[in-house]
């Protein structure tokens, strides 16, 4: 218990009073090195290991012929995409009209209770159901800013 509680005493850097068996070390051996790590050399190499791999697996496959692959699949991918776009948009835009949950008969968030909904929530954003209290979509910029900043 005695050697338990000096033990802690000595490898306690908050106690802020001097250790003797410290001091004794210091005026035998001057040139003693105090690690404060308490570390063992697993937990130091795990660190190193999982520090060091990840970074060097990235730049190694960066400098690789599979990065080479992957960014032309990557940008035919994007030019397929860029390509389909009108079409989606157009689709986007036939399933607006055809939802329920879109226009102006669309369900409101107090469903039959009779409420004066805001002109400007009108349907045609996703989620619209006419709730906005706050005012937050009062102006055109705000609603965007604040639908992106939703999604």
């Amino acid at each position: 218990m005695v050697m338990a509680a000096m033990t802690h005493n000595l490898f306690n850097p908050f106690k802020g009073r001097r250790i003797p068996a410290l001091n004794s070390t210091l005026k035998h051996n001057p040139t003693a090195r105090i690690h404060p790590c308490k570390a063992s050399w697993q937990e130091v190499a795990g660190v190193f290991i999982f520090s060091a791999i990840p970074f060097t697996a990235v730049k190694a496959i960066a400098n690789s012929p599979l990065a080479a692959r992957l960014q032309e699949r990557m940008l035919r991918t994007k030019s397929l995409a860029t390509k389909e776009a009108p079409e989606r948009e157009a689709a986007t835009q036939r399933a607006r009209k055809e939802s329920v949950w879109y226009g102006k008969d669309r369900p409101r968030w107090l469903g039959m209770i009779p409420y004066d909904y805001p002109k400007y929530l009108d349907g045609e954003a996703p989620g619209d159901y006419g709730f906005d209290i706050a005012g937050l979509g009062k102006e055109p910029m705000d609603f965007n800013k604040n639908f992106k900043v939703t999604l």
